[in-house]
């Protein structure tokens, strides 16, 4: 003898012999979170080294005569050793990235961009950045005067 379902059933779905509902599945966790850290991470990598470049390029422009010697600015310095190390730390967080989803893979937690070992670096790096970007623009505007 078969049951054939109702109008309601029909509608929500199977239901057990006491007319409730079975749990639904949990959800899968994604990582979503932490593909966007990698990705700024990537971007931060990409735009330290064009600021290097480009200040590297036109650090001449800070000459105070035609035939005096090249002296750079501390705000230029500053810049690049900010930038240097914003590049270190966009590394580690894609190093660290790399890890949680690999702990993830072998049946750990599930990876999130709120730990620990991605939050922190991810921080200094843009700390840093916006540091290194704020000197650049510091010592170019002494070159506009």
């Amino acid at each position: 003898m078969s049951e054939k379902a109702t109008g309601s059933e029909k509608a929500t779905g199977p239901r057990d012999k006491a007319g409730e509902a079975p749990p639904s599945p949990s959800p899968k966790p994604t990582t979503e979170g932490v593909k966007a850290a990698t990705a700024l991470s990537g971007q931060v990598i990409t735009l330290c080294t064009g600021l290097i470049g480009l200040t590297v390029t036109f650090a001449k422009e800070f000459k105070p005569a035609a035939n005096a010697p090249l002296s750079v600015p501390w705000q230029l310095q500053a810049a690049w050793a900010a930038l240097i190390f914003a590049l270190v730390f966009a590394l580690w967080t894609q190093m660290a990235v790399v890890g949680s989803l690999s702990r993830q893979d072998g049946g750990g937690a599930p990876a999130t961009a709120y730990e620990a070992n991605v939050r922190l670096p991810a921080f200094i790096m843009v700390v840093l950045f916006a540091a290194g970007v704020a000197l650049v623009i510091w010592a170019g505007s002494g070159v506009v005067r």
